[in-house]
């Protein structure tokens, strides 16, 4: 239904963790839950979101069964969180970064498959002891179908041009986001590989919308 102009920018996920839990690194967590299986909570923004979907990907490649508790949005998960209501979650960056640095939660890795340059200090999950790991909530541009090859291209170059600009980029970096600037068959590429990963995960953690 749509062409694909321009992939703009990925924003990943925080595994979060109460200072209460005894686990400083991905593999301590992963022990942990091995040894304690089904006994760790992690919450979420609800059942299908972002959030929710990082967390079936850790228990699905790390093999540990954890417990999910959807809340109505990633804000009360946060302050769940927070009272120590609940062990860990995958938050967006925003939500929680703040209570990173005042260590109120402990931060143990990034869904993003690099470092973010909002964060460079937290590694990735992927680099921490779960390779290949990556779930990035994303965003981008698409026009509708049928819209001619020339006029995608015009766009997807002068959006990018505007992505790269010094000031642009710091804006989004102090967000939390990471532009990315693909060109068109770049982006076309992006969406067969999400599509395929999420489709495995969604049937492997039998997820449904409630």
């Amino acid at each position: 239904d749509y062409e694909y102009v321009c992939l703009l920018s990925t924003t990943p996920n925080v595994l979060v963790v109460h200072p209460s839990l005894p686990v400083k690194s991905i593999k301590e967590l992963i022990e942990f839950a091995k040894a304690n299986p089904g006994k760790l909570t992690f919450g979420s923004a609800g059942i299908g979101s972002s959030l929710h979907l990082s967390g079936e990907l850790f228990k699905m490649m790390a093999g540990v069964d954890m417990l999910h508790v959807p809340y109505k949005g990633g804000g009360a998960a946060v302050t769940e969180l927070l009272g120590g209501h609940i062990s860990m979650q995958f938050a967006t960056v925003p939500s929680v970064i703040a209570h990173v640095r005042s260590g109120k939660l402990r931060a143990l890795g990034l869904t993003s498959e690099k470092r973010s340059l909002s964060m460079p200090e937290i590694p990735t999950i992927s680099e921490s002891g779960l390779p290949g790991f990556d779930q990035s909530a994303w965003h981008g541009l698409f026009a509708p179908a049928g819209t001619p090859e020339p006029i995608i291209a015009k766009i997807s170059k002068e959006v990018v041009r505007i992505l790269k600009l010094p000031d642009i980029e710091k804006r989004f970096v102090t967000q939390g986001v990471d532009i990315i600037a693909s060109s068109p068959e770049e982006f076309a590429a992006f969406i067969r590989k999400d599509v395929a990963k999420y489709e495995k995960l969604i049937k492997s953690a039998n997820i449904r919308v409630e």
